[in-house]
């Protein structure tokens, strides 16, 4: 992602969901659910690791070629 707002602790929560192409409460209920996880500000921010929202965009691509289970990876 090119135009991220990235910082050493990671990318916001709104920079996420428009990397993954969710929507913000879903990242917070992934989170919830331990599927992903986020370092928080010293303001109480999520701030979420980029490599691994990747990971979880690829296999998300993955499962609509059938190739994996999101499921299973998470």
């Amino acid at each position: 992602m090119q135009d991220c707002m990235c910082s050493d602790v990671g990318i916001s929560i709104s920079e996420a969901s428009k990397e993954l192409g969710v929507s913000i409460p879903t990242l917070r209920c992934w989170e919830q659910e331990r599927k992903i996880t986020s370092e928080r500000t010293l303001g109480g921010h999520r701030r979420y690791d980029l490599t691994q929202l990747r990971n979880i965009a690829a296999a998300s691509n993955n499962l609509q070629f059938g190739a994996v289970s999101l499921n299973f990876l998470l």
